[in-house]
Order: C-alpha cells, then structure tokens, then sequence
C-alpha cells in the first residue's frame, strides 16, 4: 500500500492566513507611527540635534574663554545676536572694547557708519564703534588709556587718552566773529583725583559729588569713573536725544519730524528733546535701561571733555573743539543732519547745547541774569556762536528750543 504525504487545502490555508498575520505584524512593527523606521529615524534625528547642541555649547563656552581672556575680535561678533551679557572684545592692533548687553556692533557701511582707520571696513577703537540695541539706540565707543595704534600712525606707536576735565584753547573773539586758538586740550583734572574740588574755570565750574539745591549729578561719578578705566572706555550717545514714551525715556537715533522751535504741548516719538531743564535731562537718562550689567547717565564733564580729546586725535580734525553751530546750520533741524559726524559721533559742535552734570557753586558775575545754582551745557547752539567745547552757564531750571541733552552708559 502506499501512502499519501502532503499538506491538505485546509492546512494551506491555515499555513497562508498564518504568514499574512505575520507580515502585517512585521509591516506594523516596522512601518508604523511607532514602528522601528520611524523610532530609528527619531533617534538618528535626537542624536543630530544633540551633536548640534554640544557643538553650539563649546563654541559658546569658547567664546566665553576668549572673551575672558580678552581674545575674542571685535569683527567676529559684527552680524551676530546680542547676547544677555557684556561681551569682552579687542581689535586688531590690541585695543580692548566691551559690547553691552542686548547690543550689536553696527556694520561698517549701514546707518552711515564708517570705519575707515583700518583701510578694509574692519573696526578698530580708532573710528568710534557703533553700538545699537533692539530699539535702534546707537551709543559709540570712546576708548581711554593707552590706544595702540597701526604702523606709521601719525600719533606714533600708541596714544594715551586720559579721562579727564579739560580746557580747550578755544575762544569766541566778537571783533572778528571767528573762534580762536589752536583748539589743543589741556588737562585740569584727572579723573583719579574727582573727589578734589577743581574750578575749571574763573566761573568755577565743577562736577559735584552731592547734589547742590535743584542741580542734578553723576548717578554715581566714582562708579563711573572706577568702571570707565576697568573697562578701557564707556560710550557716549551718537545723537542728541529725542522723545520716547511720553517723555519718560529719551531715544538715541537720529531725530525725525520738524524740532520744536515753541515748547510743545505734547511729545512726538523721534522728535528732537528740547525744551528740557538738567534735573529732568538727568532723570530720563537714568531712567534709559534697566540692567545690572550697564548703567546710563546724563553727559558729565569727564565724558565730554575726553571725548573731544579722542576726537581731536582721530578724527583727522585737530581743532574740532573749536567748531560751533554756525559751521554747519544757523537753524535748528534734525539731530544727524547738520553735517557734523566726527568719528561717527554726531552734532557736538552743532544744533542744540546740551546739558551735563558740571555745574558751579558761584554762579554767574550777574546775579540778575543767573541763579547761584547755576549748570552746565556744552556745545553748539543754533542761535549762537557757541562751540564744541564752550561752558555755558544756565539755571538749573532753564528750559528752551536751544537746551538739549546727550545719554551716556558705561559698564558694571
């Protein structure tokens, strides 16, 4: 007999059922939301990102190094977010500069900035390096100690800018409608010894310490003049300030709309600030930022006064402390449009005198025209023959289309 070895219909059947079972399982596994493909890719994905992440975490933690180490270059940051923390930057001939807080440094070509001391559009300190943060407020860098500068400079190797209270030979001589001398800086006060009651001039025009009955004063002058020389510098605002809030934050950007030539019965964002006295020129300054990184201020003396000395040795212009509003426009317009950018700063000999911190225990000869309590603003003035680097006394409380005032910050 012989027997019949197989498989039955039935069992084939069973056996196909069985391997599709199988297959839809596998094509489920493998295919699936939740399958081996996707989770393998997921993986892939996760352990790319992670690379990504630790990559970004030592390029960051390198960047910290070099900027502790002061090697970080200016250039490297130029295009790059502003970070949550002063940043420590040089240029290429050694110059250190600190990049606040929540600030870019502004290309050389854009907001008619210019840097042209290294001849290829790279900032060195020697140009005045613009700075602006996320509201469009520009400050520029003024640089103190010693600045090295590039081979065959006219300076020579290196220039010491000493921050300082300065006379300037400059003077407005009426019979000649001309302002006269050599424009050269002689200093009267270093900043070392700022506790030290120095008359800078036979008004005895002085930066105070404590406040002197309505004249305002530096929110701290020996923070700002320990953190000054720590830093290698501080910043002074590009432009004239104009309105911001309501009055209750000024702008640093170049002004628009027509200036007041009448005290305004309300303000216009972007407007140029005038009609202002120096205790609330010295409040809305203050008021600026809120940071534990910088702090900004009101203009004082030692800010002014050494940044025309930086000016006069870089700008190519070795008498700009003689230069008066009248060079440039007889009418008040616009911060920024006068013509008068000096290192990338503007309108200091030009548009508006502006109020600072100095002031004078005295006050004036002619008691009938000034108060005893009487401050300082600086610079030129539309309407008069005023120059960069004039003291003009004022009441504290004086308030006029020709009174302006300039921010400066400097960091902690």
């Amino acid at each position: 007999m012989k027997k019949n070895e197989g498989i039955t219909l039935i069992a084939l059947t069973v056996t196909i059922m069985i391997l599709l079972i199988l297959a839809g399982i596998t094509i489920s596994v493998v295919f699936s939301d939740d399958g081996i493909i996707k989770k393998a890719k997921e993986a892939a994905n996760m352990q790319n990102e992670a690379t990504k992440n630790m990559q970004n975490e030592i390029s960051d933690l390198t960047d910290e190094l070099k900027e502790t180490l002061g090697e970080r270059k200016i250039e490297e940051v130029i295009g790059k977010p502003a970070r949550d923390r002063n940043q420590i930057l040089r240029d290429n001939y050694g110059n250190y500069m600190t990049l606040p807080a929540g600030f870019t440094v502004v290309p050389n070509g854009i907001n008619n900035v210019e840097y042209t001391y290294t001849g290829d559009g790279i900032p060195a300190v020697q140009d005045g390096i613009v700075i602006q943060d996320s509201d469009g407020n520009q400050f520029v860098w003024i640089p103190i100690g010693t600045i090295y500068n590039k081979e065959g400079d006219a300076n020579g190797i290196k220039t010491d800018i000493i921050l300082g209270r300065y006379i300037f030979d400059a003077t407005y001589d009426s019979t000649q409608d001309a302002v006269l001398g050599t424009g050269k800086a002689t200093l009267v006060q270093n900043a070392d010894n700022y506790t030290e009651v120095v008359d800078i001039t036979e008004y005895c025009h002085r930066e105070l310490i404590t406040s002197n009955e309505g004249n305002a004063t530096a929110k701290d002058l020996g923070k700002f003049i320990q953190k000054t020389k720590t830093n290698h510098g501080y910043y002074i605002a590009r432009y004239e300030a104009s309105y911001r809030d309501g009055g209750i934050k000024p702008y640093s950007i170049q002004s628009e709309g027509t200036p007041a030539m009448e005290k305004p019965s309300s303000y216009t964002n972007k407007q140029l600030w005038n009609f202002i006295d120096e205790p609330e020129a010295s409040k809305v300054c203050q008021s600026m930022y809120s940071s534990n990184q910088f702090e900004s201020d009101l203009t004082n003396s030692y800010a002014w006064d050494t940044a025309i000395v930086f000016i006069q040795n870089y700008s190519g212009d070795t008498d700009y402390s003689k230069e008066n509003a009248q060079t440039f426009n007889t009418n008040l317009s616009n911060t920024g449009v006068n013509g008068d950018k000096v290192c990338n700063v503007y309108d200091m000999a030009s548009n508006i005198s502006e109020w600072t911190t100095e002031t004078t225990l005295l006050g004036s000869m002619d008691p009938d025209v000034y108060t005893n309590h009487a401050c300082i603003n600086r610079g030129g003035r539309f309407a008069n023959k005023n120059f960069a680097s004039i003291r003009v006394e004022s009441s504290f409380d004086a308030r006029s289309n020709q009174h302006g005032f300039r921010p400066i910050i400097y960091l902690l």
